[in-house]
């Protein structure tokens, strides 16, 4: 059964126009500020593959096992228990497929209702972004 996806807005020009920042704030190229607005408005329904998380200031000894939902350039939705509430730093771990499989991505849960939530991916080593980017873009 085919779900429905949800594409958020894309880009106003007014943000267009500011110089790009990289996730370490540094400016990025003209193409790789391209390839940030096709992501965001990009989201691909990933619907059941396993995310490890770890939530070290809820449990030092405990990770989670979830299920992704669906994944863009910022962020995925996915299955997650009560204990992980908005504002709860993680760490991710997931693969995609063969060239995609990225370990211990940081994280911020930002939404949580009934067993399902949204995470932000936060500051994280350029060569995994270029693996999701890649992956998200079909490269």
């Amino acid at each position: 059964m085919m779900r429905k996806q949800r594409t958020p807005p894309a880009i106003g020009a007014e943000i267009a126009e500011t110089a790009p920042l990289a996730t370490d704030g540094s400016e990025i190229s003209a193409l790789e500020a391209e390839a940030a607005e096709r992501r965001r408005s990009r989201r691909l329904d990933a619907y059941g593959t396993f995310v490890a998380i770890e939530a070290p200031s809820v449990s030092e000894d405990f990770c989670w096992s979830s299920k992704l939902i669906d994944i863009n350039g910022d962020g995925m939705a996915l299955t997650l228990p009560p204990e992980l509430t908005p504002g709860v730093e993680l760490f991710l771990t997931f693969g995609l497929d063969k060239e995609a499989h990225l370990n211990r991505v940081p994280a911020v849960v930002r939404r949580q209702e009934e067993g399902t939530g949204a995470v932000r991916f936060e500051a994280w080593p350029e060569v995994d972004r270029l693996k999701l980017l890649r992956y998200l873009l079909g490269d």
